[in-house]
């Protein structure tokens, strides 16, 4: 249940379908009476879009078991849906239709996926067994790091399994019937605005700023008017039955974003003829020199570094911790004696994943 829960505790979207509850005590009970959120009792009530005059009543679900298979039926996934099975359930933050249910769909064709409300939401899917993959931005060529992924990343236990680089094309959208001449106000994240300002100050619109892009896209929807439109994705549009009325409105060309994708388990890399990478989170002793030495077994081992970023832990300025990309398999022996030099000097070394290195790399290289 807790999986279709909004912030407003009311109403909320998910793949087309509005959910609505009736019980403000159902809702507490999730929030706190409970331990376990799957043994919490939450009526509500379920308006898809083929029942809108005929709303379907939940009075009581107590279980995952009950609820999970009942929810996707009504929301028309197939029969043959299992969460275990071949067809898999991928968590990301947002709303769906967000540029990380696009790309989830890219690097997971014929899947569902699972919006979460956050990033720690959304790897906590996988780790309670909610969703088999979560997949999450990390860095983007225009907007930079994800400001607090490395932290998350630092605390999971799941593991990278797989890296995609998605190129983010902007689409301007509105209610159906709208042209570009209606429109007064455009909604849409800040980074999405930045990249399209030079469109924007074309059509002397006021620019509104909304959570995520997605978001706008559902808020344009829902007001229902042609003086509003949404800087969106493509699959935003279908989501949210809007117009596409101009593709590709981005300012600049290059705007990609790494997405990273973890799970439980660690893939299994059938051969390592093709390029691997390992990321992993370090820091080091606070004694002089400690960042040159720990850095030097990579340097003796022949392994090269292909990105290395500081952040602050626990609020402190007076040390770091460090992420770190590097080629090869933590398995490899080269790597393995790096690791250990690197962990000598280190306080802590913790390997995140090794995993396949995008085709993108080798392409943009």
């Amino acid at each position: 249940i807790g999986e279709f829960i909004d912030h407003n505790k009311t109403k909320i979207w998910f793949n087309n379908t509005i959910f609505v509850f009736i019980s403000d005590h159902g809702i507490n009970e999730y929030n706190g009476m409970y331990e376990d959120p799957r043994n919490a009792h939450i009526p509500f009530i379920i308006y898809a879009p083929n029942m809108i005059t005929n709303p379907i009543i939940i009075n009581e679900i107590t279980s995952q078991v009950d609820v999970v298979p009942t929810l996707l039926h009504l929301i028309g996934y197939p029969e043959s849906f299992d969460l275990m099975g071949k067809n898999i359930l991928v968590a990301f933050q947002g709303l769906p239709g967000a540029y990380s249910d696009l790309a989830a769909r890219e690097i997971f064709p014929d899947i569902n996926t699972l919006p979460r409300p956050s990033f720690e939401e959304a790897l906590s899917a996988v780790e309670k067994n909610f969703a088999d993959k979560a997949v999450i931005p990390v860095e983007n060529t225009i907007a930079g790091r994800v400001a607090e992924i490395h932290q998350i990343l630092s605390s999971t236990k799941l593991k990278i399994v797989a890296e995609h680089f998605h190129r983010v094309n902007h689409h301007l959208l509105a209610i159906k019937g709208t042209k570009i001449k209606d429109l007064k106000n455009i909604y849409s994240h800040i980074h999405a605005l930045n990249q399209c300002r030079g469109f924007t100050k074309k059509l002397r619109v006021k620019t509104i700023f909304s959570a995520d892009t997605a978001g706008a896209a559902k808020d344009v929807s829902m007001l229902g008017k042609k003086v509003n439109g949404a800087i969106a994705s493509k699959l935003a549009a279908k989501i949210y039955d809007l117009s596409i009325l101009r593709s590709n409105i981005e300012d600049v060309r290059h705007n990609v974003t790494r997405f990273l994708v973890l799970g439980k388990n660690d893939p299994n890399l059938v051969t390592k003829k093709k390029p691997i990478l390992t990321s992993l989170v370090f820091y080091v002793r606070n004694v002089p020199a400690a960042m040159h030495k720990a850095l030097g077994g990579f340097a003796t081992n022949n392994v090269n570094m292909t990105k290395l970023e500081s952040f602050m832990i626990h609020g402190s300025f007076r040390q770091a911790q460090f992420y770190a990309d590097i080629e090869g398999h933590s398995d490899e022996k080269n790597v393995k004696l790096a690791l250990e030099e690197l962990s000598f000097f280190s306080k802590k070394v913790k390997i995140l994943g090794s995993y396949y290195a995008h085709p993108y790399r080798k392409l943009n290289g």
